[in-house]
């Protein structure tokens, strides 16, 4: 199945993109609820379900157990290599030219080493890090939209969640009756099935969903199989928290180990995303398509980018139909 990520936009938007969702039989769409307030999402899938029948599934990707810290401006942001840029911690003045970041504050002892926004967009070297801020250099050009993640790798790379976070994303699935719950940064097998039990209880019928996005949750998989019909294999934030030189290694672990099992492993965006600038995408990427179909995947979640734009979303179903029920 393929799954298109929902990216929040105004109605104009979703009457354009919505005609191609439907014309490629698109039954379920995956909504990361991490960049708006509770409302907005529970008004748009509303909306959405209008135009496209009250079965229409909704995947909810929860920022629990484990959150990205993220920059905090909103609108667009052009980065050039070279550039030094400056970041605070949420806690500190208001500076012009600094970009605030969704920690309280930053570590004096952590050591100098790289920074990453988004899923890898931009990369920067820090030359200076204190508790109240840090002064980096990008190592690429990038245009960069606000909520982007801010990864310090190996110092600050995600965010425990707090028990008040949580009573307020289960209500809010209340209201939108998910098919399936994703619980980012699942590593910790105890904490999982705390919140297995809790949205169950919330949600009755819910399919409750790892999203493997960790070295240490890619370690720990083989158990979560024990206890979950399916995984979800983020490629984007683990291409970021493992070793690069083990992504192809681990993406085969957790397909083999959902062939073994008999389940399913889901896998979530960064496929065919040259097509954002081409019609014609990489031969790599074709490649990709080739192999997750060859190990017997199922459903593939499209990135919101590609997603939101009907000419290049169709061109994704075309070359990956083999995906389309």
């Amino acid at each position: 199945m393929i799954i298109p990520t929902l990216r929040v936009a105004e109605r104009e938007v979703y009457e354009e993109m919505l005609p191609a969702w439907k014309q490629h039989g698109v039954k379920c769409m995956r909504v990361n609820m991490t960049r708006y307030g509770m409302e907005r999402y529970v008004e748009d899938v509303r909306y959405i379900r209008e135009q496209m029948g009250e079965d229409f599934g909704v995947m909810a990707d929860l920022p629990i157990p484990g959150s990205k810290y993220r920059l905090l401006f909103e609108g667009i942001m052009e980065v050039k290599k070279g550039e030094k840029l400056v970041f605070i911690p949420e806690k500190a003045e208001e500076r012009a030219e600094a970009v605030r970041v969704e920690i309280p504050e930053f570590s004096e002892n952590a050591e100098k080493t790289r920074i990453i926004i988004g899923d890898g967009e931009l990369s920067l070297q820090p030359e200076e890090i204190t508790r109240f801020q840090i002064t980096a250099i990008a190592e690429n050009d990038a245009v960069i939209r606000g909520r982007k993640s801010f990864a310090l790798l190996g110092v600050f790379p995600y965010a425990l969640y707090e028990e008040e976070v949580l009573e307020e994303y289960l209500k809010t699935l209340e209201q939108i009756s998910p098919c399936q719950v994703v619980l980012s940064f699942s590593e910790d097998l105890q904490i999982l099935s705390v919140l297995k039990e809790k949205i169950e209880e919330r949600i009755p019928g819910v399919r409750v969903v790892p999203k493997l996005e960790t070295q240490k949750g890619i370690d720990a998989c083989e158990d979560m199989f024990q206890i979950f019909p399916e995984v979800m294999l983020g490629r984007g934030d683990l291409g970021l928290y493992s070793e690069l030189t083990e992504f192809g290694r681990n993406q085969e672990k957790v397909l083999g180990l959902a062939r073994r099992y008999s389940k399913n492993a889901i896998v979530a965006t960064d496929i065919l995303t040259s097509l954002y600038e081409k019609k014609i995408p990489s031969r790599g990427e074709l490649t990709d398509l080739y192999y997750l179909e060859k190990e017997g995947v199922r459903d593939v979640v499209v990135s919101a980018g590609i997603a939101v734009q009907p000419e290049i979303f169709s061109r994704f179903c075309e070359l990956a139909g083999a995906f389309q029920e």
